[in-house]
């Protein structure tokens, strides 16, 4: 299991960014990401690794991103097609969780005024309940960049308090979670 823990101590170095916003270096520095994650994926096969699950949020996009584009996930196809080419000629299972759209909104917008940002409008919220994406794209634009891709989607709600038996199905097999897997307490 690789999350944040793994992949925010530079292994994904170039691939998180706005697609954007990216420079000469940002574009470079991807390219080595996506060779060090095949050299890592090459290094586990070999030591008997057979499965691999990678869990990093930022892949698809961020909150503020999310916030400031007023889109859900706008730019996910730009962000996935420069971290697709580490997982060419892989087998790959993509799980996503979805959040109930009303809490996703509540969920982000909470998180940002929390980190500082300015209450919203009601012409903030308006325009995020009433912008055109929907998960239905969301999930389109993954299955568009991994078209040969196993898609598993799940409700978040449904499971974010025991992921063990949602795990255990996604992989296959019964997993054990450790101290790190702590059910989620909602307000």
């Amino acid at each position: 299991y690789w999350g944040p823990e793994r992949t925010r101590g530079g292994l994904l170095a170039g691939l998180v960014k706005n697609p954007q916003q990216l420079s000469a270096r940002d574009t470079q520095l991807g390219r080595r990401s996506c060779g060090r994650l095949r050299m890592e994926f090459a290094r586990l096969e070999q030591s008997g690794v057979r499965q691999l699950i990678v869990s990093e949020e930022n892949l698809i996009g961020t909150m503020a991103q999310n916030l400031e584009a007023e889109r859900l996930y706008g730019q996910i196809s730009g962000r996935l097609a420069r971290v697709a080419p580490a997982f060419e000629g892989r087998s790959l299972r993509i799980g996503f969780a979805i959040r109930a759209y009303d809490l996703h909104w509540a969920s982000q917008l909470a998180f940002r005024v929390k980190a500082g940002a300015v209450l919203p409008s009601v012409a903030d919220l308006d325009r995020l309940v009433t912008q055109p994406r929907r998960w239905r794209d969301v999930i389109a634009d993954i299955g568009g960049i991994f078209p040969d891709a196993e898609l598993v989607v799940w409700p978040f709600e449904g499971w974010v308090a025991n992921p063990a038996p949602l795990i255990s199905a996604f992989v296959g097999h019964e997993v054990a979670l450790g101290p790190m897997a702590k059910p989620h307490k909602s307000n």
